[in-house]
């Protein structure tokens, strides 16, 4: 029963300027998520690990897909994990900004952010993509994720009744 979370993006790539929300960010909405109660974990793998949550070893990206199938629900920014949350059917707030729109990369069982702009596809920094992940908040990510855990609920509860 934790929150999955993931700051970080492909540094290694061009476009991962585009993709990246901010490590800030994300600790901003692990600090309020863990002052409710929450037990929060990442994976080992990244180059930026968060305070305050569990670190879970994940050597490999298959291990780090096991530990995302136990979450309860997922804070990712848009990439490999978060195709990987769908195949697992895990939900999950994706921090999609305006580099590609969920319309192509994104799942339904998903809260997908975008900053309310058009997606560019820029695979090199970008004053749009920056602006994008600007219009995206600490607030808006940390209600969408308690609504998610909220409609997992009412999924999970209406299963039982059947």
């Amino acid at each position: 029963d934790f929150i999955y979370v993931e700051p970080n993006v492909p540094w290694h790539k061009s476009v991962a300027v585009n993709k990246d929300w901010g490590f800030e960010n994300y600790q901003a909405v692990v600090d309020r998520l863990v002052r409710d109660g929450h037990d929060v974990v990442q994976s080992d793998h990244g180059r930026d690990l968060l305070q305050r949550v569990r670190i879970v070893k994940t050597p490999k990206f298959r291990d780090a897909l096991y530990v995302l199938s136990q979450a309860r629900v997922a804070l990712l920014p848009e990439g490999g994990l978060h195709h990987g949350a769908a195949a697992l059917r895990v939900p999950a707030v994706v921090i999609f900004g305006g580099f590609i729109p969920p319309s192509v990369m994104g799942y339904d069982l998903h809260t997908n952010l975008t900053g309310g702009v058009e997606a560019c596809g820029s695979l090199y920094k970008c004053a749009h993509c920056k602006y994008a992940m600007e219009q995206i908040s600490v607030e808006e990510v940390y209600h969408a994720i308690q609504a998610q855990i909220a409609k997992n609920q009412e999924t999970k509860e209406s299963a039982k009744s059947c």
